[in-house]
């Protein structure tokens, strides 16, 4: 069978440009046409297709293109850890690190640990990709970014690897006049308000909502969101109040409102996440230990600015 490493990264890049022939081509330098030809010549070397068509529009993988994909992306980290190991033995710093991450960490906990990477690697561009929690663990099992940084359910994922970071929890945001602030904050008192909190595709929310319904709690959401930002800017226009994660509180901008810890609210822990079996390279495996250095500070900062 006569198949290159060519091929076999067209078929890869295909799934991460969500099978868009164009985006794909021009990820790889190729032009269309020499894409579509390469793609072609590997399925005729197969004997079957590998993608979906309708029409010229390529919608997914096939049964056997899905099969295939899991020792295709296998070979791809396999490569990229030869690449690393080669760099680390010669000494080579890579010139760009890779991170998916969700709104919050990369606005409020990221900042002081991206500051600190880039005093010790000037020279390194880094990628900052805001994803929703299911996206950045795709996006690191196809290897398409080193590390993923989000909360928890990430951590499940059988193919990645996980290492926690700071803990924190849901709290409660309102105007300083809201009836919410007068009530002993327990998970029942969530109830008796309208609140705007975050889409349920953020897993820290997801986790939250099935921790109330196992209590038969149900919330009367008015708005979601998946930035904590706008979420702020609703809750000033006085819809309700908010229940966001703890660390969105930031002192000096939002002293007009009022953040108070919920006494029985599960707790959550941020991680950073990268593929099993992968090699890191130095700039991820510094990346990783200032990320764990940070969290006990910032943990400690959350706990501070909680009422």
């Amino acid at each position: 069978m006569n198949i290159n490493l060519s091929q076999l990264t067209l078929l890869r890049t295909l799934g991460e440009t969500e099978f868009n022939v164009s985006h794909a081509s021009a990820e790889l330098g190729l032009s269309q046409p020499s894409a579509s030809r390469k793609l072609k010549e590997l399925e005729d070397e197969v004997g079957a297709p590998l993608v979906k068509r309708n029409g010229r529009r390529i919608t997914g993988y096939t049964a056997l293109g899905e099969r295939l994909m899991r020792p295709v992306r296998d070979l791809s980290t396999s490569l990229s850890h030869f690449e690393a190991l080669v760099d680390d033995h010669h000494g080579h710093r890579r010139a760009e690190l890779t991170i998916a991450t969700t709104h919050s960490q990369a606005r409020y906990f990221l900042p002081r640990v991206i500051s600190r990477f880039r005093e010790q690697f000037p020279t390194v561009r880094i990628q900052l990709s805001q994803n929703m929690p299911a996206d950045i663990a795709r996006k690191v099992r196809e290897g398409t970014v080193e590390l993923g940084i989000c909360t928890d359910r990430i951590g499940d994922d059988p193919d990645l690897d996980f290492t926690p970071g700071y803990r924190w929890s849901h709290a409660v945001l309102a105007p300083k006049d809201h009836p919410i602030l007068d009530c002993p904050l327990t998970l029942p008192c969530l109830s008796l308000y309208p609140v705007l909190t975050y889409v349920d595709r953020i897993t820290g929310l997801r986790l939250l909502t099935e921790f109330l319904s196992e209590r038969d709690i149900a919330l009367d959401v008015v708005l979601e969101a998946a930035d904590t930002d706008v979420l702020k800017r609703f809750i000033r226009l006085g819809l309700g109040y908010g229940l966001i994660a703890s660390m969105g509180y930031e002192p000096g901008q939002d002293d007009d409102l009022v953040l108070r810890k919920i006494d029985d609210a599960p707790t959550l822990t941020m991680g950073v996440a990268h593929r099993r079996g992968a090699f890191l390279s130095q700039p991820a495996r510094a990346m990783l230990r200032l990320i764990k250095e940070e969290s006990r500070a910032f943990e400690r900062q959350i706990a501070r600015q909680q009422l």
